[in-house]
């Protein structure tokens, strides 16, 4: 039962909510007696001894005399007098020897655990403490209060005539000459005080009905409208049309009710947007000629377009509903092709990839992108057996074509070889032979023939000059040194040529002076050398270049780094730029890597990495 109340008020909001303002509306009630019964009980307490002390002052002042001539006659005004007061019980006059000299009392004023009578000793008590303290005090009890004032007689001069007196014996000062007691009842307290207590209690008991009332009522004004939408949203959770909930009021709950209806109204009209969106989305499926199909979680086809249908040779009504592995079971690229789908569901992220199948006796390759698509995915995959056969002819054609550059560069580079030999050979040696055959004849002439002799040596001197430029054709064409001490050397000599013919200092650094690489290995890196400085001489506008030469890892690292004005990367990709696809071309045999970078005014690096042995 307790625990059926529990569910009840934690699931139904309006009894939660007037429960909630219930015992807010009871706690205010309580705090609201108990503080209100405390303050008048305070009050009416402080009234009651307030009075009592007046009234005892009054008594111990009206029977001075009386008590200084110790005349009962005397005392009879004033205990009748005060004896006559509300509530009073008992009032007692005592000489100052504690001597019973007046007393009027109620019968039965005692109550319930008090002795009937005061001893000797507790009287004498009193006494003593009125003696001591010279002034009025109360004692309370449970159903009275007892107020005792001493009865003080004056004597001795007045303060005025202190004047004409010194101190002395005769100085006025107080004297107590008796006690005076007045007891009072406190069941009339007590009484009003119970009066009061009802009232309080059946106010809080009709404000806490009031506001369980009103609460109610505003719950129920709340409730209400909220558990039509309650049952709005259930109906249209269920996916069914809701009619429209009133609204009642331009208050909050109003508002709400409005917002709802728009909600619903936007709703159902992304609802019939949607189903006509799946219908375009179907006839568009249809349409396209490549393969379309949706999947669910568990990889079992819930879309199959007609392209399926048409190359896979499978109805969409006999592939719905089931798995991948039933449509294509026991082929490895099936398998394949499941672990990427997984991936896609699980990292909800868009991944392409190809697979091979074999339909039909023909052997096709098809593009495969899946999407992650709510709690599935969709499936493109394309036939991409055609463009594959083209690239793959592209790429033999590609690599003909490098092939062909390749012995062409070889080729070329063998033709320099010879005519750098037949110049340096023929050419050279036919024109040192010019030359000994004129100092010859200058020495044969006589010196009288000066106009023969001067125009033999400038005929010598024109034969040195043509030699020199032979031996320059000659090296450009195929350096010697290239061929006779090796790659090193023939990078140090081109770049003390770079450096003499350009102004540019060129620092070079070579980690190994024994590296030893085949002759075309060695040509192409030379030529790509040879084709960085010329970059450098043309468009770089440096003063500074740095050249590394180093064998690691089994490769021949060659970076030059210069300090111009950088290459962009517009120039590094502009097909016109055909020294840099040399280089790239260069490398290619070899499967060698070509880095070119460049920053605005700090410079352009080139890096060259070629296997030793491939």
């Amino acid at each position: 039962m307790r625990l059926n109340l529990l569910k009840t008020l934690n699931e139904n909001f309006g009894i939660k909510v007037f429960a909630i303002f219930t015992l807010f509306f009871f706690i205010i009630s309580s705090c609201f007696t108990s503080f209100f019964i405390h303050h008048q009980s305070k009050c009416l307490k402080d009234t009651l001894i307030k009075n009592g002390k007046l009234l005892t002052r009054i008594l111990a002042h009206s029977s001075k005399i009386g008590v200084f001539s110790e005349n009962e006659e005397l005392l009879k005004v004033p205990v009748e007098g005060a004896f006559q007061k509300e509530g009073v019980l008992e009032v007692s006059v005592f000489n100052l020897e504690g001597g019973l000299l007046a007393k009027q009392e109620r019968p039965k004023i005692r109550g319930p655990g008090e002795s009937v009578k005061r001893d000797k000793m507790s009287m004498n008590r009193i006494f003593d403490k009125i003696k001591e303290s010279m002034s009025l005090f109360y004692l309370e009890g449970n159903s009275k209060v007892e107020f005792w004032s001493p009865v003080v007689s004056r004597s001795g001069y007045s303060m005025e005539g202190s004047l004409f007196f010194r101190e002395g014996s005769f100085q006025r000062r107080d004297r107590i000459i008796g006690f005076v007691g007045i007891t009072v009842d406190k069941g009339m307290l007590n009484k009003r005080l119970n009066d009061l207590l009802f009232k309080s209690i059946l106010i809080g008991i009709i404000f806490l009905v009031i506001g369980s009332g009103v609460t109610y009522l505003v719950v129920r004004g709340i409730t209400k409208p909220l558990n039509r939408l309650t049952e709005g949203v259930k109906t249209l959770g269920m996916g069914e049309v809701v009619e429209k909930v009133p609204i009642e009021t331009k208050d909050e709950v109003g508002r709400l009710a409005r917002a709802f209806n728009d909600m619903s109204e936007s709703l159902n009209r992304r609802e019939r947007a949607l189903r006509e969106s799946e219908e375009r989305y179907k006839e568009l499926a249809d349409s396209i000629a490549d393969v379309f199909f949706a999947m669910d979680k568990d990889l079992k086809y819930t879309y199959w377009n007609k392209a399926s249908e048409e190359l896979i040779g499978i109805a969409a009504k006999d592939a719905i509903g089931k798995s991948l592995y039933e449509i294509f079971p026991d082929i490895p690229e099936t398998r394949r092709a499941g672990r990427v789908y997984l991936d896609v569901l699980r990292e909800k992220k868009h991944q392409s990839f190809t697979n091979e199948y074999h339909l039909g006796g023909k052997d096709f390759v098809f593009e495969i992108s899946a999407y992650p698509s709510g709690t599935g995915l969709s499936v493109y995959v394309k036939d991409i057996t055609k463009r594959k056969q083209a690239e793959e002819e592209l790429r033999r054609s590609q690599e003909r074509l490098r092939n062909l550059a390749d012995h062409l560069q070889s080729v070329r580079e063998e033709e320099r070889t010879n005519i750098a030999r037949e110049i340096h050979d023929e050419l050279g040696q036919a024109l040192t032979g010019l030359k000994m055959d004129l100092s010859w004849l200058t020495k044969r002439i006589p010196e009288d023939q000066k106009p023969v002799l001067e125009k033999i040596r400038e005929m010598s001197n024109l034969t040195g000059t043509t030699l020199k430029i032979v031996q320059r054709i000659s090296t450009e064409l195929r350096p010697g040194l290239l061929d006779d001490l090796g790659l090193v050397a023939a990078i140090e000599w081109q770049a003390e040529e770079f450096q003499n013919k350009t102004g540019v200092k060129c620092k070079l650094t070579v980690n190994a002076e024994d590296i030893v690489v085949d002759g075309k290995r060695a040509s192409a890196l030379f030529r790509i050398f040879q084709e960085t400085l010329t970059n450098v001489a043309r468009h770089a506008q440096a003063t500074r270049v740095t050249v590394s030469l180093k064998e690691k890892d089994g490769n021949l690292d060659l970076i030059v780094r210069d300090n111009g004005k950088g290459i962009t990367k517009e120039q590094i990709s502009d097909p016109k730029s055909f020294g840099l696809i040399g280089i790239r071309e260069r490398v290619h045999p070899w499967e060698g890597e070509v880095e070119i970078s460049g920053k605005s005014s700090k410079g352009t690096m080139v890096r060259v990495r070629i296997p030793i042995r491939h």
